[in-house]
């Protein structure tokens, strides 16, 4: 018996008898007769039109990798420090330190770091620093800003990268927020919420709360610059029934900012498993959320799918670490991203040794079960994750369903509310 082929996507809309096919492995739509749709869901069609409609899909997603793109990467993260004036309760990297001694990068490193890269790829879309507490190395930070832009002022690079950061805010002062604004830096501030639980989460070294500082800083900053937000959720805000929602609302309205990121608390070290939260909310529901909600929210992985959606382009990475985004440490060690610094058995290479960058040894979708995945064109979700959550795999793909039916029927019932997103 013929069988519907494994990318054929469904919708219809009863109200408005109407119905979409739509390929996932191309991101090509197609309008059905109503009666059509309605027989594939209810796994009765002839195998007269099982043929036409596998006639309008293709047989696999084909990789989008140019030479072009091979010679460009989307993001490079310098770690300047892995010093941090933070101690959070649930910090991944040890404190900032990622299991190393602690040391900065220097200016002579961070000359090399850029030159490297140029010299190995024709285009960075952004620079970005991290640590640590970036903040911390504000002065290589300008450094490398000043360096990168005499590159592009002396046409030795053709196009000037964005420039962005992650902090935890505490040091944004007149001098830092300075050089932020000369060199375009956008800003993303790691933030845990209201007082008590942004306090008991977020302390200083000195064991103090960081909140009122920070909500000062902030504020100032706010009333000329943007700014996102990305916030951990963990079992402290539910023992102050704070939601995941009530959080990204509180956070959103008090700075005034559409870019918040709430994302689970990640352990990996059992002893700290008593922050993990009880409740748990799903990819879906989070999309859910976006479908009905009134203010359209938008996060890194859903602008991801949408583009997805929008362009058909597949990668057979899950994520661009280690292929169109590399990581820098201090000493000039090169990983595929900041989560698999301090692994001797990741690191790619040195930028103080002339050699081609090493492959990563990560999961990719050639792995059987996902080469033969529905949703693999539209799963771009962060590879270290996904190692350590088995629940994942089927979650995202719950949730890649969730939103390729919502946007078709918008595409349906709402044209403009469907272009507008």
């Amino acid at each position: 018996m013929i069988k519907l082929k494994n990318n054929a996507l469904i919708h219809s809309n009863l109200d408005e008898h109407k119905a979409i096919l739509y390929d996932t492995y191309s991101a090509k739509k197609y309008y059905i007769p109503f009666n059509i749709a309605v027989e594939a869901q209810n796994n009765n069609l002839s195998s007269t039109d099982v043929l036409r409609i596998n006639n309008l899909l293709v047989d696999d997603a084909i990789p989008v990798v140019s030479e072009v793109q091979e010679k460009r990467i989307q993001h490079l993260r310098l770690i300047v420090t892995n010093k941090c004036n933070f101690k959070c309760s649930y910090c991944f990297a040890e404190g900032g330190s990622y299991g190393m001694y602690l040391d900065s990068m220097d200016e002579i490193t961070a000359e090399k770091v850029i030159d490297f890269f140029f010299d190995k790829f024709s285009y960075i879309n952004q620079v970005s620093f991290f640590g640590g507490e970036p903040l911390l190395e504000i002065n290589i930070i300008s450094c490398v800003c000043e360096y990168i832009h005499s590159l592009y002022e002396n046409k030795k690079i053709l196009i000037l990268p964005k420039f962005s950061m992650v902090t935890n805010g505490y040091l944004l002062d007149e001098k830092v927020v300075e050089i932020i604004n000369k060199y375009h830096i956008s800003l993303v501030v790691s933030h845990d919420g209201p007082p008590d639980i942004h306090n008991s989460l977020r302390k200083a070294r000195s064991n103090k709360g960081t909140f009122s500082h920070i909500d000062k800083c902030m504020l100032e900053f706010r009333r000329k610059n943007r700014v996102s937000i990305e916030s951990t959720y963990t079992s402290i805000h539910e023992q102050n029934s704070i939601s995941r929602d009530q959080l990204s609302e509180y956070l959103s309205n008090r700075y005034s900012t559409d870019r918040v990121e709430i994302n689970d608390v990640l352990i990996e070290d059992e002893k700290l498993s008593y922050l993990r939260p009880i409740s748990k909310i799903t990819m879906s529901e989070k999309m859910h959320n976006f479908f009905l909600g009134e203010e359209k929210l938008y996060n890194d992985f859903l602008i991801r799918l949408l583009t997805t959606y929008l362009s058909g382009k597949y990668s057979k990475e899950f994520c661009s670490s280690g292929v169109r985004e590399y990581c820098v440490d201090m000493h000039g060690d090169i990983y595929p991203c900041h989560r698999f610094e301090g692994k001797p058995e990741y690191k790619l290479g040195n930028v103080y040794n002339n050699e081609p960058i090493r492959r990563p040894k990560i999961k990719t979708k050639d792995d059987l079960k996902c080469s033969v995945c529905k949703y693999k064109m539209f799963c771009q979700v962060c590879v270290y994750s996904l190692s350590l959550d088995e629940e994942y795999c089927n979650d995202l793909q719950s949730c890649i369903d969730y939103f390729l039916h919502n946007m078709l029927d918008l595409l349906i019932t709402n044209k403009e509310e469907y272009n507008r997103i």
